[in-house]
């Protein structure tokens, strides 16, 4: 993953090991939160004949990729700022 490429650069190398295990850690948590969160959501509507309806789960996944796409812009934008105009000199 990325992630542990560039969190590397930002620690020293003694502490590369913890930090990159800290952020492993979180990737964990994070994953049970959404699974979590993913419930909850589900657990708004009555299941019917065992399972929850059909828009239920199309809530939950678009919860999910609504945070997917703000957390893809979150990554991304520091490089948008950090990008220099470039010109063309004639």
């Amino acid at each position: 993953m990325l992630s542990f490429a560039i969190l590397a650069d930002y620690f020293p190398k003694q502490l590369a090991g913890r930090a990159n295990g800290a952020l492993n850690l979180f990737h964990i948590a994070a994953a049970f939160a959404v699974q979590y969160i993913t419930g909850v959501v589900l657990q708004h509507w009555t299941p019917e004949a065992g399972h929850y309806p059909e828009i239920a789960y199309q809530t939950a996944f678009a919860l999910n990729l609504v945070l997917q796409i703000v957390a893809w812009i979150w990554f991304a934008r520091p490089w948008a700022f950090l990008r220099h105009p470039t010109t063309c000199r004639g």
